[in-house]
């Protein structure tokens, strides 16, 4: 079903934006956050977000009929979808808070990314600033210096990261935007109705855009977090062979 991979996009985005919220508060109250935000709350609220987002679109996986048709193309019986009953006896509410639904989640998800990430970066610079305030006030402290310099660099690396993934996850949730509010203009643009195969692509492209997001991680990170790229080459690489 098409509806999947879709509505995994979505888990995937409420995912990034609580990470997006939880590195905030790490950077802004760190004391306090720290012994909050232990494995087990953070799992359990991970298993909580996924099954709240992924339900909210579950109605979905219900409108629909499996049929069996001849068909004079292939000359064989295919199996298509059709709405079902169900579908026509609530297709106004449904579609209404699905439409919606599917609208709010990507705005939210979207305004809390850049909310966070702006919050996060200006913690950052505080702090850097702070750092060196200290750094100055004892100048003659060498170990004092590469250690405010080594995590004023290393807060640098931090905040470009933070803005790659961040920025790659926003080219990822915005376009569903403009397609949810599409919907709400024109009824018709969905699947099985008029506009079926214009939606179908936009839908295709979004899958793209996901694909290409999940991907993506995976060779930022190796590129630009140090310990990743430390940790990987220590796993994957082969041992050399003594002569």
């Amino acid at each position: 079903m098409t509806y999947l991979p879709l509505f995994s996009g979505y888990v995937a985005s409420a995912l990034a934006t609580y990470v997006a919220v939880e590195r905030c508060l790490s950077v802004a109250i760190p004391l306090k956050v720290k012994s909050f935000f232990t494995p087990k709350f953070t799992l359990t609220i991970v298993v909580f977000i996924s099954l709240c987002v992924f339900g909210a679109f579950s109605i979905m996986f219900f409108i629909y009929d499996v049929v069996y048709i001849k068909s004079t193309v292939y000359n064989t019986t295919i199996a298509v979808y059709i709405y079902n009953n169900f579908y026509f006896a609530n297709e106004t509410a449904i579609m209404i808070y699905y439409k919606y639904v599917g609208l709010l989640l990507p705005v939210i998800s979207f305004t809390i990314l850049c909310t966070t990430s702006a919050v996060t970066i200006v913690h950052l610079k505080r702090h850097s600033a702070s750092l060196y305030r200290i750094r100055d006030t004892n100048v003659s402290t060498k170990a004092s210096q590469r250690c405010s310099q080594y995590i004023s660099q290393r807060e640098k690396r931090v905040v470009r990261t933070l803005l790659v993934v961040i920025v790659i996850y926003m080219i990822n949730i915005f376009p569903r935007i403009p397609i949810y509010i599409a919907t709400l203009i024109q009824p018709e643009f969905y699947i099985l109705k008029r506009y079926n195969n214009l939606f179908m692509t936009t839908l295709y492209l979004i899958y793209i855009l996901d694909f290409a997001n999940a991907s993506s991680h995976f060779f930022i990170f190796l590129k630009m977090s140090t310990n990743f790229r430390r940790t990987f080459l220590t796993l994957f690489s082969v041992p050399k062979q003594k002569k």
